[in-house]
């Protein structure tokens, strides 16, 4: 990996056509000068605030040092607020929202393939003390030959760094936001295993072929993810195969110490279940069991009808 070319964007990094005009900024085809296709992406004068400017140096410094499998090459990069931007090796493939599941009986290994490949890249990102924090169909790209990419690390920090925000906000695409996201917690609590329960929603949503959380507004879509826990795999997605929900039951565990320890145990958990061995899982604490059973909606409904029940039981009685 070459070191990334600081500094106003040279005239020989020719730009193309805009693709986006969103919360990122602006975001262009360009062509390097060796005529390699990449990605441009600028924050206009008119959009630079203290948060932007943040999220893209942050963006920047890390990117701009990782060297791995997955994740797009920086070439350049400018960190100067009257100019910033940064360029990405050109990511193949399409976004994760657009990716279609292959049809037939394949359907659920092709799924689990695919998840167990973005767990691996994702462990790799946090052996380098990583953590993503906005997984998102709109932040992944699957290409061709089914290699994930990982995409705009505005919002990642390293574990052990400070809080460059000085907030306690939630921060992330709330659709898939972990509890402890929405709960605003210190990226010095959250573990990678924030980034295990967002990936799982992401694709259960697949399955499913809707996102798994509703809301009609961002607030009320994480006050939903703090008090409720999504149903069980198997109900949301009744042709689910049994070993698969089981895996992402794991990971959508409303604690994260009981969800798999790293990104490498959940993609192993995978493995195993596409060889037909047996998938080794991690056990919630009775306690943990019950209080889940009361936070998720088709439990509370039963429990609500079961006190109904003996309600009536109780007064015929008398």
């Amino acid at each position: 990996m070459s070191t990334p070319f600081s500094g106003p964007l040279p005239d020989d990094v020719r730009i193309g056509e805009l693709v986006n005009e969103g919360g990122v900024g602006l975001v262009h085809h360009v062509t390097l000068p060796d005529g390699t296709p990449a990605i441009l992406k600028r924050l206009p004068k008119s959009a630079v605030s203290l948060e932007s400017s943040i999220r893209f140096e942050r963006e920047v410094a890390l990117m701009s040092t990782m060297d791995l499998p997955g994740v797009p090459e920086v070439t350049h990069y400018n960190s100067d607020p009257s100019d910033l931007y940064i360029v990405m090796c050109h990511a193949p493939g399409v976004l994760f929202q657009d990716w279609q599941l292959p049809q037939g009986a394949v359907w659920a290994r092709s799924l689990a393939e695919i998840m167990q490949r973005v767990l691996r890249v994702l462990h790799t990102v946090h052996k380098e003390g990583i953590m993503h924090r906005d997984l998102s169909p709109t932040n992944l790209k699957i290409d061709p030959r089914g290699q994930p990419w990982l995409l705009d690390f505005g919002l990642a920090v390293m574990q052990d760094s400070a809080d460059l925000t000085g907030t306690s906000e939630a921060r992330g695409t709330p659709r898939y936001m972990s509890p402890e996201q929405a709960r605003g917690e210190s990226h010095r609590i959250l573990t990678p295993s924030t980034d295990l329960y967002s990936l799982a929603l992401m694709f259960l949503g697949k399955a499913m072929g809707r996102p798994v959380r509703k809301g009609d507004n961002s607030h009320q879509i994480q006050q939903g993810i703090i008090r409720r826990d999504p149903d069980a795999a198997a109900r949301l997605a009744p042709n689910l195969p049994k070993g698969l929900a089981a895996i992402f039951d794991v990971m959508l565990a409303h604690h994260p110490s009981d969800r798999f320890d790293s990104a490498l145990t959940a993609a192993e958990a995978l493995q195993a279940w596409m060889s037909g061995k047996t998938v080794s899982l991690p056990s919630m604490p009775l306690g943990r069991r019950m209080v889940r059973a009361c936070r998720r909606p088709v439990s509370r409904g039963l429990l609500t009808g079961a006190f109904v029940l003996l309600s009536f039981s109780a007064l015929s009685w008398r």
